[in-house]
Formats: C-alpha cells, sequence, structure tokens
C-alpha cells in the first residue's frame, strides 16, 4: 500500500520487493512489482514477475492483460498477441483482447488484421463508441475517408456530442479538405466543452491551417494560461507565429518547447529553420542550427526531406556548402511533388554559395542585405 503513495520509483520498488518476500505467494504484489518493473523499463524482470503473477491466479484476467502490454512495450508483438488469445479463450466475451490485437496489428501496418478484430470486437458490443473511433483511425490510414466517417457517426448516435468522437470527426473534414466545416463543429464543441483543451488544441492547429494566424495564437495563448507546460501549445503558437512572419516570438517559443520536449523532431527542425534561414541577422545563429537539425536527422533516421533541407541551410549559414549540397542532394533523392521542387531550388542556391533565406510572409524588413 505505501509503494503505491511514493512517488520515488526506488523507493516503490524497495517496498514491492518486502511485500513479495514477506508473501511469495501474493499475486497482485507480485503483479504490481512487474508493472512498477516495466515503467523502469526493466522488461525481463517485469515478464517474469507477471508470469508469476499469472501462475499464482491463472484466473485473474488483470495479469493476461498487465503482460501483454508489457510486451508490447518491450516490443515482443508475437508473444503479446499469443498472451491475448489466451486470455480470450479465457473470457470469451471480453472486448479488450481483440482491441489490443488490433492495436499491435497496426503497428505492423496490418491493417487487414487490425479491422477484423475490430470486427470481432464490436460483434460482442456493437454499441462500444471507443471501438468504432480507433476502426474510424485505420480507415483514415487506409484512405477509405467515407468508411472512417460513417464509423464516426455512428458513435455520435450512440453518444451525441461526444466530445472525443467530434474532434475526430473534425479531423477527418479536414483531411477531406472541409476545413470550413471542422472549424465550424470544433467552434461549436468549444461551446459547449470550454476547459476541454484538447478541442482547443485541434481549433487552433485548424486556424493555422486556414491562415488565421491570430485566431490560432489566442488559442494556443489560451491553453498556454492553463497548461503553462504544454509544449505541443508552446510548438503551435510559434509555427503560427513563423508563418505569420513574426520570427523572433517563434523563436522565443520554440526555445521553451525544446526545453519540455528536447527529443520532438518537428521542433528541433522548426527552430533550426528560422535560426538558419531568417533575413534577420540578429536571428540566425548557423551553428546552434546545425546542431538541431542533426539531432533532428538523427531521430528521424535522415529519412525526412524537409528536415534534411533544414539540415542543409543550417550548414549553408555556417559557409559549408558542401555540406549544404550534400545533404539537400540527399533530400532531393527520397523527395517527390512540391518539396522536391523546393529542394531543386535550395540547391541551386548552394551551388551560387548563397545561403537560403526565408521570406518574411507579413512584409517586415530584414535588417540585412544578404
Amino acid at each position: 500500500m505505501r509503494s503505491g503513495l511514493d512517488k520515488n520509483p526506488e523507493k516503490r520498488l524497495a517496498d514491492l520487493d518486502e511485500a513479495v518476500r514477506l508473501a511469495p505467494k501474493n499475486a497482485a504484489a507480485v503483479r504490481t512489482r512487474g508493472l512498477v518493473l516495466a515503467d523502469a523499463k526493466k522488461y525481463d524482470r517485469a515478464l517474469a514477475d507477471l508470469d508469476k503473477s499469472i501462475e499464482l491466479a491463472p484466473d485473474h484476467l488483470p495479469g493476461y492483460e498487465a503482460k501483454a502490454l508489457v510486451l508490447v512495450a518491450a516490443g515482443k508483438r508475437d508473444e503479446a498477441l499469443k498472451t491475448l488469445d489466451e486470455l480470450g479463450k479465457k473470457k470469451p466475451g471480453l472486448v479488450f483482447p481483440w482491441v489490443q490485437k488490433a492495436k499491435i496489428h497496426v503497428g505492423q501496418k496490418d491493417f487487414k488484421a487490425a479491422l477484423a478484430d475490430l470486427d470481432k470486437a464490436l460483434k460482442i458490443a456493437p454499441t462500444n463508441g471507443s471501438v468504432l473511433l480507433i476502426r474510424a483511425g485505420i480507415h483514415q490510414e487506409m484512405d477509405e475517408k467515407e468508411k472512417a466517417l460513417a464509423d464516426v457517426d455512428k458513435a455520435l448516435k450512440l453518444r451525441p456530442g461526444w466530445p472525443a468522437a467530434v474532434r475526430v470527426r473534425s479531423m477527418l473534414l479536414a483531411d477531406s479538405g472541409k476545413v470550413s466545416e471542422a472549424i465550424a463543429e470544433m467552434e461549436k464543441l468549444r461551446e459547449s466543452q470550454p476547459k476541454d483543451l484538447l478541442a482547443l488544441l485541434q481549433l487552433a492547429l485548424l486556424y493555422t491551417n486556414e491562415k488565421k494566424y491570430d485566431k490560432a495564437v489566442r488559442a494556443y495563448t489560451e491553453i498556454l494560461d492553463a497548461a503553462p507546460e504544454s509544449w505541443a501549445a508552446l510548438r503551435g503558437r510559434g509555427d503560427a507565429f513563423l508563418n505569420d512572419g513574426k520570427q523572433a516570438k517563434a523563436i522565443a517559443d520554440y526555445e521553451k518547447a525544446v526545453k519540455l520536449k528536447p527529443d520532438e523532431p518537428g521542433i528541433l527542425n522548426n527552430l533550426a529553420w528560422v535560426l538558419a534561414t531568417s533575413p534577420k541577422k540578429t536571428l540566425r545563429d548557423g551553428r546552434r542550427a546545425v546542431e538541431l537539425a542533426t539531432k533532428a536527422c538523427e531521430l528521424t533516421d535522415y529519412k525526412q526531406a524537409h528536415i534534411l533541407s533544414t539540415l542543409a541551410s543550417a550548414h549553408a549559414e555556417t559557409g559549408d556548402f558542401d555540406a549544404a549540397m550534400k545533404w539537400v542532394q540527399k533530400g532531393v533523392e527520397i523527395s517527390e511533388g512540391d518539396v522536391k521542387e523546393h529542394l531543386a531550388k535550395e540547391l541551386k542556391s548552394y551551388e551560387q554559395r548563397k545561403p537560403w533565406r526565408e521570406l518574411l510572409k507579413n512584409g517586415e524588413p530584414a535588417d540585412d542585405k544578404d
């Protein structure tokens, strides 16, 4: 009991070790220790405890659920599927095994298998709105927008005004190019759920996509007033500022966001981009841009063309045009469409030994001429 009140992982584990020593056949104590070990990413020890808890209480279903989740976290998906199958046989009326199997299949990009699992879950619980939303997400991933929207509408019939379903429906509308309708739905949701920060975050993103930057900034600021540590809101407001040409304000938000989320490639990339390409000399920092862009590339295995573009622009800002051409050429090789066209323009600039400069979108003048 004391372990559940302590926030220090080591102290929690010490208490649980003692509990298991005193009561080695107590399945709950063994299972709890396994979950604490899993939180510490000590998966082998965690799974040993969870296996022991199942051995001690073979009919206690949460033991199987916990083991499946830990196996997924440990990257042992095939073993997780076997555990979930075992759980499904023990309790045929459970929805959890089928939903969790579907999530594993999604992680493996096997969408057909995932849909088959969710269909079985819905046979057990046809009015389960959460399962419908998960299935809608898979249909969206498969570019089956009408089927995705049909699932969301079913969920909303079951639970009218359900915020989670409204948010998904809005995303689907935006993905289909109906951004104005998506905004209208989210604004209506905001009226009925004024404290729903997820809805406000999504609405702010839609405002940015529609180039309504002032509205986006106000929405993100409202989120940050309520949750100052929201790195997503800081990143979003930085993007809105950047798109509106307010680069100094964008940098300020990105700097705060990167402290809260140092391994988020999107933040690293956007901060590096503005530090490398700003037409304002006072805002540029080529060396730091190289560090940030390199980290973003490492986190994405050098497979994101727009991040390779940022790395190239950062090297160009430091005067290393050979490195700039190397990375932008790699970006050209893996890109297509508008991105490929943009990278080709960058490459020409570097061939002429000229760094890339981002134009300010609000007409604000630069303070240098290079």
